[in-house]
């Protein structure tokens, strides 16, 4: 019993994060390739959160298979990604105000 509820905990998960990464490429490639170059700023913000969120589940993964360095290298990704997603907030704020 406790086997079929982790598998489906397991299954939904994986579609909501399959949802997730639909939902940031595709508003990746329909605000960078528009007739309207202000919405690349945010383009670029929703594919670096993609890359973002890619290099913690690695991250995570990792770390769970007992791979510590390269779980370290994924976690240093994630960090140097998180500042690069304030800046671009940054950014945004600043060149809109």
């Amino acid at each position: 019993m406790k086997m079929d509820k982790d598998n489906l905990k397991k299954r939904r998960s994986k579609i909501v994060m399959g949802i997730i990464y639909i939902a940031l490429i595709g508003g990746f490639f329909l605000l960078m390739f528009d007739s309207n170059s202000d919405n690349n700023l945010i383009a670029t913000g929703l594919f670096v959160v993609y890359v973002f969120i890619l290099s913690l589940r690695g991250a995570i993964r990792e770390r769970a298979e007992g791979n510590k360095k390269r779980a370290l290298l994924y976690f240093g990704m994630s960090g140097s990604l998180a500042i690069a997603i304030i800046a671009l907030a940054v950014n945004y704020v600043t060149i809109t105000s």
